[in-house]
């Protein structure tokens, strides 16, 4: 088990997923206290702008994918992942908001819930050929009929 985490595939994606987290945080910093907008608009603006570093990040550096690897399908499937994701994390942080005043903490405490669903998801979902494949097989099975 020990093996598996210095493999270079997990390493990447913690140095993604860490670097992701640092995006976040720089664009919340600036739109909530820098610009003083909402932290709700902070929090969506900082969701978006480290989703996008991480999706390509990973399809091409983590998983050393290619562009005719149905990059737009998966990148369709991820974006369709992280509005959930970003979803639930948002909601996270808008009750621990109404008990916790520091936004910084409050994203902080969320990251746990952001961290296990993202893994889940892009383990079993985006980067899982399987899933793709089987998505195939139900569309060449319809046609069929």
């Amino acid at each position: 088990m020990i093996d598996k985490i210095f493999e270079p595939k997990v390493l990447k994606y913690l140095l993604v997923g860490v670097c992701t987290v640092g995006i976040d945080y720089l664009f919340i910093y600036i739109t909530y206290s820098v610009f003083n907008i909402n932290y709700i608009y902070a929090v969506i603006i900082g969701f978006f702008a480290s989703n996008l570093f991480q999706f390509f990040t990973n399809f091409f550096y983590t998983f050393n994918l290619k562009k005719d690897d149905m990059l737009m399908i998966k990148m369709v499937v991820f974006w369709i992942a992280v509005f959930i994701g970003n979803g639930l994390s948002l909601g996270l942080i808008i009750v621990l908001k109404s008990f916790i005043n520091n936004l910084f903490l409050v994203k902080t405490l969320s990251l746990p819930l952001s961290f296990l669903y993202g893994y889940v998801v892009s383990n079993r979902v985006i980067y899982n050929e399987k899933f793709y494949s089987s998505l195939y097989k139900q569309k060449d099975s319809h046609t069929l009929r």
